[in-house]
């Protein structure tokens, strides 16, 4: 069956540009999980006006867990809920302020994590979304080297690091990417630039619902 769907955005969201048609599909799949679990995935076929200077962002319809519990202006394309909180994953890769002011915008923040059962949920959310390179974290140190901060401003009570994160160009690494790749493990790296590959990452913005 095909569908034609046309895409909006709420306030504040990255424009949509430069976007490929696509086949549409509908697929639904339930999995046990601590909760139930629905994945509802819908491609659109969506054309719009090129514009240089915005940043595009892919049309997929993915949703897990209970996300009727989040804001009501968000668009059900990349949504999560685990526990109290809203996931919003944005698949366009942006330096590290880029992605932070995006999410502050919407009146939500980079994601936080705060123990090793909500650092799991991410990660299963990611793998739900067959996401699997880095996202940006809300983690930061770039005031004082080594005293890491959420942007949310809750306290730093659990880290997930990679082994031996630490490195000679520590002080300029100062925003963290949570790897799905390496299990949910945690690393540092440049806020923007090109120090050690071209760090631009997806991101994660967090909403408290």
């Amino acid at each position: 069956m095909d569908v034609q769907m046309k895409e909006t955005t709420c306030a504040g969201d990255i424009p949509i540009t430069d976007l490929v048609p696509m086949t549409t599909t509908i697929t639904k799949l339930t999995t046990t999980m601590p909760t139930t679990t629905t994945r509802t995935t819908i491609t659109t076929t969506t054309s719009t006006t090129a514009n240089p200077t915005a940043v595009s962002t892919t049309i997929v319809g993915l949703v897990f867990g209970q996300v009727n519990m989040c804001p009501s202006q968000l668009t059900r394309n990349l949504l999560g809920q685990i526990g109290r909180s809203c996931y919003e994953l944005v698949t366009q890769k942006v330096d590290w302020y880029t992605a932070n002011i995006n999410c502050l915008r919407k009146q939500a923040f980079l994601f936080r994590v705060s123990s090793d059962d909500e650092n799991q949920g991410v990660l299963n959310m990611l793998t739900a979304f067959q996401h699997t390179e880095p996202v940006w974290t809300g983690l930061e140190d770039i005031g004082v080297e080594g005293v890491y901060k959420w942007v949310s401003g809750d306290p730093v009570v659990y880290t997930n690091w990679i082994p031996n994160h630490l490195s000679p160009d520590a002080d300029i690494e100062d925003c963290v990417i949570f790897m799905s790749r390496n299990g949910g493990r945690w690393d540092d790296v440049a806020c923007r630039g090109y120090l050690n590959g071209n760090q631009i990452h997806s991101f994660v913005c967090q909403y408290k619902i």
